[in-house]
């Protein structure tokens, strides 16, 4: 045992035979009913500082149930002790003090409870139950044990059961009103529900520093906080939820606008300072996790399910390095499942769905930020319509939110997201005439296409770096490799079914390449045809557009700001006024894809598709219609009439497009009834298509083909 931390264990005189701590011993201590004066439960964290809890001196009274809430002193609390803060360590056994809390549909620990006049909502964290006869619903120990490095390791394991964490309305804030939560779930808006959870605490009790400097990264003071969700979990999250969090954080940690010093790190004879603190959050059972946001009126979900042995890892750096402050997060779902709100519900299938995120903040606190996301997936099925488009924007302009621009608030930031699937992927388009889709989760009767590989991978990063920039460009990088193939499907009570089943049946071709082994939706021969076979697919998206400004909201009445502000601006109804239209400078997009080595197999069907694919994800029919539905007279399915009368005209800015498609080595094979004798086909060296649209007035189209018959 290290001797530094000899005395600690002789003074404690409250610890019962298993070397936990007694809680009615420790409660008859002096210095439990000293330092007990706070009208509330608070925690307090500061970067600088290991967090400390207050707890109230009169027991809360409650209906039924017992639970023992502990608490550790470990640093200097203004107020409460003379000592200076570098040897508050060496008073541990007397400032740790437990106090007993009777009753259920209580709160077990309440925090950010500070500011609970000050913000719109709080945050807390309870233990509930609705029957009278449950009793110990909070068990926690309390040890000290032999630390590697530090004086004593202070440990703390428990469990509760049905946690509850929640943003409740608070009835006595009297501020600016913020908008409601999107769902309230019983009282309030419940981030996370579970019906048992396991947690460990594990602390350093710091010694000193016995080499030259105390190091990064070698022999790094233990503190560490260990979760481990079971059954019934469930896990809210949105922008509204992240609203409240950036709130609460700039409550306890407002930013002083000054550059922060770098933390020197304590020299021989020192005290040791935390360097890091790690959070493991481990889900053992199936478990729910939720987005919750509004699209208008509208309530819209992301409904996600994992699979037990499921984790989320986070390491927070606890000083600030030359280079500024920083922390990661690593997350890893098992066999996840994602749907939506959407008519069409399903969205995403993945065996394993990782995330690493790496977040910089620069010492300046206006200096430039760097978030890095790395989305890591294995057997991945993705659906995909273009309302999912509407869908993803939507919800990221709700993160953003639509607080007015402030020069003085603006911090730039760069988002750098690498998306990476592995050991096969398959994406799955509809194909219905009109985007009429059919949302049954059995026996849909949709016309579906999939592409199929073994890797998918897309880059690309957000600039965020200017105040109101006059446009902003990004590039997207996306490749696909191995085994490429695209497959059709038509519905078994289509006319086209059993036609493009015989003809993949009947049909002489001399096929070269192997049918792909990916893919796990697509895999029935019977209903999936393989028409398109590749080994690789590059495409290169470089758009510019121009962002539009949130609205800057007055105070005055609106019938007063009528006689000074311009008239609202006109949709175009008919083409002689669309030059008014044009007025607005367009955005801009180059996409350059290139197709490898193809095999082919023409039909009528194939370019059938390709029209389908033009109309309902880049031209007229682009929002689907659910067939369950009947759709009324006052639907307007074509994009041209489906413009609100109030629409901003900034919404619909045109866009100048230019599309350059490079095939290669393409072997094409005309399926027909024929003999062995009779077999058809081309073959095609190289193919260029070019296509530039400008506004929607012109546009002009280049194919190069060099073809040889065989």
């Amino acid at each position: 045992m290290n001797s530094s931390s000899d005395h600690i264990f002789e003074k404690i005189k409250f610890k019962l035979d298993d070397g936990t701590i007694d809680p009615e011993k420790a409660l008859s201590s002096p210095r439990a009913h000293a330092v007990q004066s706070e009208e509330v439960p608070t925690v307090v964290c500061t970067r600088n500082q290991v967090p400390h809890m207050d707890i109230p001196s009169r027991p809360t009274k409650l209906s039924i149930g017992r639970a023992w809430v502990a608490a550790g002193y470990v640093n200097t609390h203004p107020g409460h002790f003379s000592t200076p803060a570098d040897y508050a360590f060496d008073e541990v056994p007397v400032d740790m003090s437990c106090q007993e809390a009777s009753g259920c549909s209580s709160l077990a620990f309440i925090c950010c409870c500070l500011c609970q006049k000050l913000l719109c909502f709080t945050c807390f964290i309870e233990r509930y139950h609705s029957c009278s006869t449950v009793y110990c619903i909070l068990i926690s120990k309390v040890r000290l044990r032999e630390s590697a490095a530090d004086r004593a390791l202070l440990s703390i394991e428990g469990q509760a059961e049905s946690v509850r964490a929640a943003f409740t309305k608070h009835p006595d804030y009297n501020g600016v009103p913020y908008k409601d939560p999107p769902r309230t779930m019983g009282d309030g808006f419940a981030i996370l529900q579970s019906a048992l959870l396991h947690f460990f605490y594990h602390q350093d009790i710091l010694g000193y520093v016995t080499v030259d400097e105390q190091s990064l990264t070698a022999q790094r003071p233990i503190w560490e906080s260990i979760w481990r969700f079971d059954h019934n979990t469930v896990i809210s999250y949105g922008p509204w939820a992240e609203h409240q969090r950036v709130l609460l954080y700039s409550f306890f940690f407002p930013s002083d606008y000054q550059t922060m010093p770098v933390d020197e790190l304590p020299k021989r004879g020192k005290r040791r300072i935390h360097i890091m603190h790690d959070v493991r959050i481990s889900l053992l059972k199936e478990t729910s996790i939720d987005v919750w946001f509004m699209r208008g009126d509208q309530l819209e979900s992301v409904h996600s399910r994992c699979q037990p042995g499921s984790t989320i890892d986070m390491s927070i750096w606890w000083i600030t390095k030359e280079d500024g402050f920083s922390w990661s997060l690593h997350t890893s779902l098992l066999r996840l499942e994602s749907t939506s709100s959407l008519p069409y519900r399903k969205l995403l299938e993945a065996e394993t769905f990782s995330v690493d995120a790496d977040f910089h903040y620069p010492r300046v606190f206006n200096g430039k930020q760097t978030w890095t996301f790395k989305f890591r997936l294995t057997k991945c099925c993705c659906w995909l319509v273009w309302d999912h488009q509407r869908f993803v924007t939507d919800l990221i302009n709700e993160f953003l939110g639509d607080t007015p621009p402030d020069l003085i608030s603006f911090i730039p930031y760069t988002v750098k997201i690498d998306f990476d699937v592995t050991d096969s992927f398959e994406g799955i388009l509809l194909l219905n005439e009109s985007n009429w889709v059919d949302p049954s989760e059995k026996n849909p009767e949709n016309v579906e296409a999939a592409i199929v590989g073994s890797h998918f991978n897309i880059s690309f990063t957000m600039p965020f770096e200017d105040f109101l920039p006059e446009l902003v460009s990004t590039t997207y990088a996306l490749r696909m490799e191995n085994s490429l193939a695209l497959r059709l499907r038509y519905p078994p009570g289509s006319a086209t079914a059993p036609i493009i089943a015989a003809l993949a049946r009947g049909a002489n071709a001399n096929v070269y390449s192997t049918p792909s082994p990916h893919g796990r939706n697509s895999k029935n021969k019977d209903e999936w045809h393989e028409i398109w076979r590749t080994e690789s697919i590059t495409c290169r998206f470089d758009y510019t557009y121009h962002p539009n400004v949130s609205k800057i909201a007055s105070d005055l009445p609106l019938h007063v700001l009528q006689e000074f502000l311009p008239k609202p601006v006109e949709h175009p109804k008919d083409v002689s006024v669309l030059s008014k239209f044009f007025l607005l400078p367009p955005d801009h997009m180059n996409v350059m894809l290139e197709i490898g080595g193809s095999e082919v197999m023409l039909t009528g069907a194939l370019i059938k598709c390709i029209i389908e694919l033009k109309n309902n994800y880049f031209g007229l029919y682009d929002s689907m219609t659910d067939v369950t539905h009947p759709e009324t007279a006052a639907m307007t399915r074509s994009i041209y009439n489906r413009v609100p009368p109030n629409a901003p005209v900034e919404a619909y800015r045109p866009v100048e497009v230019t599309v350059d498609l490079r095939v290669f080595n393409i072997r094409a094979h005309c399926l027909t009834y024929s003999t062995l004798s009779e077999e058809k086909g081309s073959f095609c060296r190289s193919s260029c298509f070019r296509y530039q649209k400008k506004l929607f007035i012109s546009g002009n189209l280049k194919v190069v083909l060099r073809l040889t018959k065989y």
